[in-house]
């Protein structure tokens, strides 16, 4: 008999017997276990909820499994607290921060991850890790982490966690030793993949990192790096929708979308550009990098005095900005002169540095994961 039709038979068997007797808790715990494990989280959700009993910590802990399963988050950290008030111990500690992580409040997440919780949960070193890297705490991500490396030598999402961690903070050696450890790890390929960019592998690159997308379509730092990888290579529409996915998924991250502009720039959809580019520009209305971005769109689309402008809130702002300095250069020749994709490929600037590579950084490194 097929497992999963096996699994909804019991299943539904219990449902009957639970009509017969619906105050039965032992009775209730079978049935809703038996629908965890059938990923039927709903089902288990709606029995607990008719309950008419007070719920064990036992019950109130698969209620709150439960609303993780969903995605119920914010109703399974109320859950857990409940639960930690009557059987507070390493693994509602740990259940209860992953929810917490998954909205965002990493702070309190890490508050939960004590000594006990890392012993006890095999995901929550790399949670940790995690917490630290979103608190902007890198020095002391990596620290910790070196230790938690040596107590878990075969944790792949540990290394994986910490070779994100160590890219961001600029360890390049450190984060290739930790990427080979990483396995085949969601963050393991995107870490590899990531440090082949760096190197200019772009072929193994971007290979990499179409398999960390497909791993996991809704990081959005995967697809900026498979988008940034895209436009270096060329693919400039591909790139685009790549890098759109990635600015939609950080919201707020100026990086992404200054680099969706460029990509649709360079694709020739100049209205689409615009809109991408004053939404980097609302983030920080003082990057000179997408200030120069405007001006040599104002300018291709002779927007002769908007690229002026553009171009001198840049350059007040960073003299330097290879975006600006190609700006300038264009406004004086005309925007006859324009060459989209050689100017993606000049050098300026005191670090001589071209818009690709300005753009490829922004893939690579992150103050955030």
């Amino acid at each position: 008999m097929n497992a999963a039709l096996g699994d909804r038979s019991r299943l539904t068997r219990l449902l009957g017997f639970l009509e017969m007797d619906p105050g039965n808790a032992s009775l209730l715990s079978e049935a809703v276990n038996e629908a965890l494990a059938a990923d039927q989280p709903d089902t288990a959700m709606d029995l607990l909820d008719r309950f008419g009993g007070t719920l064990s910590p036992e019950l109130l802990n698969l209620r709150a499994l439960a609303a993780i399963r969903v995605g119920a988050f914010e109703d399974a950290v109320a859950r857990f607290g409940a639960l930690r008030a009557v059987a507070d111990n390493g693994s509602v500690r740990f259940n209860m921060a992953w929810a917490l992580a998954k909205l965002d409040r990493w702070a309190e997440a890490l508050d939960l991850l004590d000594d006990e919780t890392l012993a006890i949960s095999p995901r929550a070193p790399a949670l940790k890790v995690h917490a630290l890297h979103h608190l902007d705490r890198l020095d002391e991500a990596l620290s910790l982490g070196a230790t938690l490396a040596e107590r878990h030598p075969h944790d792949e999402r540990l290394m994986g966690a910490l070779a994100i961690a160590a890219l961001d903070n600029e360890a390049f050696e450190g984060a290739a030793t930790y990427a080979a450890q990483a396995g085949s790890s969601h963050e393991g390929v995107l870490a590899r993949g990531l440090l082949q960019l760096e190197d200019g592998q772009l072929a193994g690159a971007l290979d990499l990192l179409k398999e960390a997308v497909r791993s996991n379509p809704g990081n959005p730092r995967a697809q900026l790096g498979m988008g940034v990888s895209l436009l270096l290579k060329g693919d400039y529409r591909e790139a685009g929708e790549a890098l759109d996915l990635a600015a939609e998924g950080w919201g707020d991250d100026i990086g992404s979308w200054l680099a969706a502009g460029w990509a649709r720039l360079a694709a020739g959809e100049f209205a689409a550009s615009r809109e991408r580019l004053l939404k980097a520009l609302a983030i920080d209305p003082n990057d000179a990098d997408v200030l120069g971005a405007l001006a040599i769109l104002d300018s291709v689309e002779g927007r002769a005095e908007d690229a002026k402008a553009h171009a001198a809130a840049g350059l007040a702002n960073d003299d330097q900005s290879v975006a600006v300095i190609l700006a300038r250069s264009l406004i004086e020749d005309g925007p006859q002169s324009a060459n989209l994709l050689g100017l993606l490929k000049a050098r300026s600037g005191s670090a001589g540095r071209t818009i690709e590579e300005t753009i490829a950084r922004l893939g690579i490194t992150r103050s955030k994961p």
